[in-house]
């Protein structure tokens, strides 16, 4: 495959970048990458969604808002920490589902988001290890996103990696799974819940 050799070299020279803030993150740019916490696990950990077929990290990049994608990955870091971890220093980590319906061969085989991706889970992995997620849930997966994994588990930390439960667009090979660590009342219809989409 003639990207590999370009993700692989793109990836080399990446450096992780200390987390900046460039200001408010506009609307127009939250539209684009959205995310939500939509309730908790049985643990009483936060349930994030992310539908991350719809975000263009690609076209991010071109457009230079790459310090605006690392302060969204840093807002939403947080937004997990506070919520996983009380006050009493009681953890409770959560989970994340990726939905990535509509994921492309764009987004999958272009190494600069390949190599932000990685960038980002090793920043996470460093900084928060278990503390705040137990789970990453990837639905909904198309082939084009099956063979751009197996070159991100190149450079994704071992840990990382047992954490990343990958499936297809079959609703049922997920959404049984999920459920043992979330209750169909915490989840919207479009993740398996009986929850109305608000």
């Amino acid at each position: 495959m003639y990207c590999r050799p370009i993700f692989l070299l793109t990836f080399f020279f990446v450096s992780v970048t200390p987390m900046t803030t460039v200001g408010e993150l506009d609307v127009k740019f939250r539209k684009r990458f959205p995310y939500k916490i939509v309730g908790v696990t049985y643990e009483g950990g936060p349930v994030l969604t992310i539908p991350f077929g719809q975000w263009n990290i690609p076209e991010a990049i071109e457009k230079g808002e790459k310090a605006k994608l690392r302060q969204l990955y840093h807002e939403i870091f947080k937004k997990l920490e506070s919520l996983s971890v009380s006050s009493d220093g009681k953890v409770k980590p959560g989970i994340t589902i990726f939905d990535m319906s509509n994921y492309s061969y764009t987004q999958g085989f272009n190494p600069d988001a390949n190599a932000f991706i990685v960038e980002m889970t090793e920043y996470f992995e460093t900084k928060y290890n278990d503390k705040i997620l137990k789970r990453w849930y990837l639905i909904n997966t198309p082939a084009t996103f099956q063979v751009a994994y197996n070159l991100l588990k190149l450079f994704l930390p071992e840990k990382a990696q047992a954490k990343w439960k990958v499936y297809g667009t079959a609703r049922y090979q997920w959404q049984w799974e999920i459920f043992k660590d979330v209750s169909p009342e915490e989840l919207t219809q479009q993740y398996g819940g009986v929850k109305d989409v608000k």
